[in-house]
């Protein structure tokens, strides 16, 4: 039977957020007719057992951890929804967030991908939006904040966030989509383990024609478990790989060789600090 919106949660040791995010996307489609999909990549914490007590969940389990973009487009397969929500586990959504994301789309046709206003616990913004990563110069501009109080086009200036806007790219801790996309984009690429799939999946969408929204009345809260001390290496490490995929993907192979001199540069200078977990990074970039 269809559904006005199914929420695909992808799971991996997400036990200390699940019972917050879940009891959240509950309350907040209380009005809407919908569904919870929770892919689980094969968690070794006791997430499993917590997902074992819900009854009002369709529940997939995974052998091995087979990334984001693979477990979503499984969730996908899955759905009914006239729109397909893709939801971290460790954010919490607003009693009235998922009623205003739909009704800004009823309103704005032209829109098939919107992104929220994102905070973090303590209630500060966190970047969820921007402009496509084909300019090494924005990278690394963006980064350092000296730079951001001059550029109010930076995604990561609080001011980006003030208003509705069609930026080029959303965040994958909440990604609305009309499911009229998986027909005329395709799937998610499997290609990206973690990070950049969001943006990979809102380009192709934009060489298609459709755009992409942002509206800061539709609002969550991240709190963003892979900045985690534990999950922090990991983190580091795919959001590289997933850029320099991205490069060789879309953008010409000057730009990628570029990149992979900024990143061996980031490499070196990481290494003044610390040396634990860059060699995996430095093959990649070496590739």
């Amino acid at each position: 039977m269809t559904k006005k919106l199914s929420v695909i949660i992808v799971t991996y040791n997400s036990a200390d957020y699940l019972n917050r995010c879940l009891n959240s996307v509950r309350q907040a489609l209380q009005n809407i007719d919908g569904e919870i999909i929770i892919i689980d990549n094969a968690s070794t914490d006791n997430t499993l057992e917590l997902l074992a007590e819900q009854k009002d969940i369709n529940l997939w389990k995974n052998d091995k951890n087979l990334g984001f973009a693979k477990a979503v487009n499984q969730g996908i397969k899955e759905s009914t929804g006239q729109y397909i929500l893709l939801l971290n586990p460790d954010t919490i959504i607003y009693e009235n967030t998922l009623v205003q994301a739909i009704k800004y789309l009823n309103q704005h046709p032209e829109i098939t991908i919107l992104g929220s206003k994102t905070k973090n616990k303590n209630g500060s913004l966190q970047p969820s939006c921007g402009k496509f990563p084909n300019k090494i110069i924005d990278l690394v501009m963006d980064r350092i904040p000296v730079i951001r109080l001059l550029n109010k086009y930076l995604y990561r200036r609080k001011n980006f966030y003030k208003k509705c806007q069609k930026p080029d790219w959303i965040v994958g801790s909440f990604f609305l989509f009309r499911n009229v996309l998986i027909k005329k984009v395709g799937f998610f690429d499997e290609r990206y383990f973690m990070y950049t799939e969001d943006v990979d999946y809102c380009y192709r969408s934009r060489l298609k024609g459709y755009q992409v929204g942002y509206c800061p009345k539709v609002e969550i809260i991240h709190f963003d478990s892979g900045k985690s001390a534990e999950r922090y290496p990991d983190k580091f490490i795919n959001h590289r790989q997933s850029k320099l995929i991205f490069y060789d993907k879309f953008l010409p192979k000057r730009k990628l060789i570029n990149l992979k001199r900024t990143l061996r540069v980031e490499y070196y200078f990481k290494l003044l600090f610390t040396d634990r977990y860059y060699d995996q990074y430095l093959k990649q970039i070496n590739k």
